[in-house]
């Protein structure tokens, strides 16, 4: 198989030249192409050193214009609302009185740039989920007022991003470096705090963190794709030679992403902590699975009418650097023909390209375009007494440990306390009640004690079922998603497929 210019479709992202369009002021651009000397451009907001998190030192507060934002924002990390309405009767009515009555501030000419927007989009879309989370269940169909949805439908456009909290909002642009004037790197200047927490909790600030520095590390992985598919682009003996070697390194990059995962307990992220208390702030409209009637956003549409919308909650499968790793292997996570009710789950990781920022998912599609390392390896199946094939099936099979890792966080992580009721020390009994209620936190007590949104009865021992399907705040089949990701991975092994 030849790997020549000449064979790349047009809009491969290694047949065009790089160009200088703004993604900003052009969103909808489909003309934006990485430089093919380093897999990577401005356009595609991809930086050879920062990767996928940003190429320079980002803002500390937003400009003075916006100071309504962050100071509701500041009140409702300090206990001003609580997940689910829990507190006392009218617990929030307050604070959520005051965002519903704040100005309609948008964002003007001179503050299109991506620090300005990137910060605006993590205030806003905190002040989102705060607002939708503080009122008690059913949340599905909440009006989203005026005084946030216009601004944020602004950013979230301009950026590329639905209006909801995402992977970008929550940790690719809320966490901050050491030296915060200088830009992210995995030696000097790790990411080591974080803009906003719902609830203050050390556990919370370390998911977001552990999750960045995932990040950070993926850039070396990136650097290895690119070498790899710039010898692709030649495609002779000396540029087989060499992806054999880059894939091998390529292989310890991925055993390095599983082991700064593996670190999440570790790193203080307590599991009962993140699935009863920070869990709960994260879910979409659609987190109860297909059939909710979505939130509406006021003000916005044809004539102002608002527009409803079902949108998921922020996940791990919104992380581009995974995506990548899976595009540039060839694991194809499309249904098959006769999958059955799998199938739709299967989609799940298209669905989150869409949850991703529009530069990313644009380089993302560009690189799917064209062959994969996968395909010249088939093409070349004996080269070098199969030591090409080799090397290929040890980074697929790397990327499956990827995958079981991942597996076990979300064992120890949701499944795992899905399945007993939470600490009692997070919801003591009343004497007015049955029911679990926040009054107290061990100390030192965070800034915000949430209550759980999904109650659990002490009296009834009202658990999850076995049987019962568990979602995502992205709003999958959790469990089923996650063996169907192993699965299609494992399906990618050429020397399984050629023995079978």
């Amino acid at each position: 198989m030849s790997f020549s210019p000449h064979s790349l479709p047009s809009g491969h992202f290694l047949s065009l030249a790089p160009t200088f369009t703004s993604s900003l002021t052009n969103p909808s651009s489909s003309s934006l192409a990485p430089s093919t000397s380093t897999l990577a451009s401005a356009d595609f907001e991809v930086d050879v050193r920062t990767g996928f998190l940003p190429g320079e030192p980002g803002l500390s507060q937003l400009p003075r214009e916006y100071a309504v934002w962050e100071r509701l924002l500041e009140e409702a990390k300090e206990g001003a609302v609580k997940v689910g309405g829990g507190g006392e009767e009218g617990s929030g009515d307050r604070w959520r009185s005051q965002l519903e009555q704040m100005p309609i501030l948008l964002l003007p000419p001179h503050h299109l740039n991506s620090q300005i927007l990137h910060l605006s989009a993590v205030t806003l879309t905190f002040l989102l989920h705060f607002y939708v989370h503080s009122h008690a269940p059913p949340t599905s169909s909440l009006s989203i007022p005026a005084s946030l949805s216009k601004p944020l439908l602004q950013v979230s456009t301009l950026l590329g991003l639905p209006p909801i909290l995402t992977y970008a909002t929550t940790v690719l642009w809320n966490v901050i470096p050491t030296h915060t004037h200088l830009t992210f790197d995995v030696h000097s200047n790790r990411p080591t705090e974080v803009h906003h927490t719902f609830t203050g909790l050390e556990s919370e600030r370390q998911f977001y963190l552990v999750s960045s520095l995932i990040e950070i590390h993926g850039v070396k992985a990136l650097g290895i794709m690119r070498a790899a598919l710039d010898e692709a682009f030649v495609g002779d003996a000396l540029a087989l030679r060499r992806i054999t070697a880059y894939l091998r390194s390529l292989s310890g990059a991925i055993d390095e992403l599983t082991e700064v995962m593996a670190g999440m307990k570790q790193s203080g992220c307590d599991p009962a902590e993140f699935y009863w208390l920070i869990r709960p702030w994260f879910k979409g409209s659609d987190a109860e699975g297909p059939g909710g009637l979505g939130w509406l956003f006021e003000g916005v549409g044809e004539e102002g009418e608002g527009e409803r919308r079902s949108v998921s909650g922020p996940s791990a499968g919104q992380s581009s650097i995974v995506h990548a790793l899976d595009i540039f292997l060839g694991i194809d996570h499309s249904p098959a023909k006769k999958e059955g009710d799998k199938a739709a789950d299967a989609t799940f990781m298209e669905r989150m390209l869409q949850y991703m920022p529009g530069p990313h998912r644009r380089f993302l599609l560009h690189l799917q375009a064209g062959p994969t390392i996968r395909d010249l390896v088939l093409a070349n199946p004996d080269f070098a007494g199969g030591d090409l094939t080799r090397a290929f099936d040890e980074t697929v099979t790397t990327m499956g440990r990827f995958r079981d890792g991942h597996m076990k966080i979300v064992t120890q992580y949701i499944i795992s306390q899905a399945r007993k009721p939470p600490p009692p020390h997070f919801f003591p009994l009343t004497s007015s009640s049955s029911t679990l209620l926040t009054t107290s936190l061990p100390s030192p007590p965070p800034k915000s004690t949430p209550l759980a949104s999904e109650s659990w009865t002490q009296g009834s021992e009202k658990l999850p079922a076995q049987e019962e399907v568990l979602r995502g705040t992205g709003g999958s089949d959790l469990q089923s998603f996650l063996v169907r990701c192993k699965e299609k991975t494992v399906a990618t092994l050429i020397r399984g497929e050629r023995s079978e």
